[in-house]
């Protein structure tokens, strides 16, 4: 066993560390040519936008120029047509946070027409980075003797709690017994939800904590599961109405068959 495994690796020194010189560099290259994988590897906390109508000839240079007023710039990725490789004139960018983000919508959407354009620069968050950035935490079974400082005191344990609303009754202003809690980060917003969700009763409640991310995204999207879920089901019951169609006509063909 010793020999062959000697063997093998004297055989495989030499081309093994061909290939592996070669590795390094064409990683390098791919790197920084293919714009999709880096994203992946995005800090948790940079958001992504869309932006359009920048013009075909408007380069990463000058789009860079227009954004870092706003913040950090980590990534620029010009929309290219494929074939011809020329500008779509969009782009997306990547923000180190998102109120550097925000800054820029509020800042040239409608606002900033760039030089060869007669429309004005669009802005908006890239298809789903508002959920990504969703950091609002809906927070049940609270006491409603819970003040908004004890809550936040709670849930400052996992990170920097921006804001704390307890839902009151309209008429009576007493505590609903539930409330929302918004993190400055949905990393901090999510170990919240992993250590106090169902493990965790405040004092003068009559069961554990219910810690979940606020409705408004999820809401979406069961909407649209739902409007599938309907279309699946009638287009089934099409296809069964008009099996039994089918096969009340061939009853009926018999029927005359048998009749001749």
């Amino acid at each position: 066993g010793a020999m062959a495994g000697g063997m093998d690796g004297g055989m495989a020194g030499p081309m093994g560390g061909g290939m592996g010189a070669i590795g390094p560099s064409m990683g390098a290259v791919g790197g920084s040519v293919s714009g999709p994988p880096a994203s992946h590897e995005r800090p948790p906390s940079s958001v992504k936008v869309f932006v359009g109508q920048i013009g075909r000839g408007t380069g990463e240079a000058e789009l860079r120029t227009l954004l870092e007023p706003f913040g950090t710039v980590l990534e620029i990725s010009i929309i290219r047509d494929k074939a011809t490789q020329t500008s779509k004139g969009c782009a997306f960018v990547v923000f180190s946070k998102r109120s550097e983000a925000e800054h820029a919508i509020k800042g040239l959407h409608n606002q900033h027409v760039m030089p060869s354009m007669s429309n004005s620069v669009q802005i908006s968050y890239a298809k789903g980075e508002e959920e990504r950035m969703e950091t609002k935490l809906f927070v049940g079974m609270v006491p409603k003797t819970a003040s908004d400082d004890e809550i936040k005191l709670l849930f400052s344990a996992f990170g920097e709690v921006e804001e704390v609303y307890v839902m009151k009754d309209k008429a009576t202003n007493a505590s609903k017994g539930c409330a929302f809690v918004k993190f400055g980060s949905r990393p901090e917003a999510q170990r919240a939800i992993q250590e106090l969700h169902g493990k965790h009763t405040m004092a003068g409640s009559t069961g554990a904590l219910v810690v979940r991310f606020a409705d408004p995204p999820k809401v979406n999207q069961d909407r649209t599961q739902l409007a599938l879920m309907q279309q699946a089901m009638l287009s089934q019951q099409g296809l069964l109405m008009g099996g039994m169609g089918m096969g009340g006509m061939g009853g009926m063909a018999g029927m005359a068959g048998m009749g001749g």
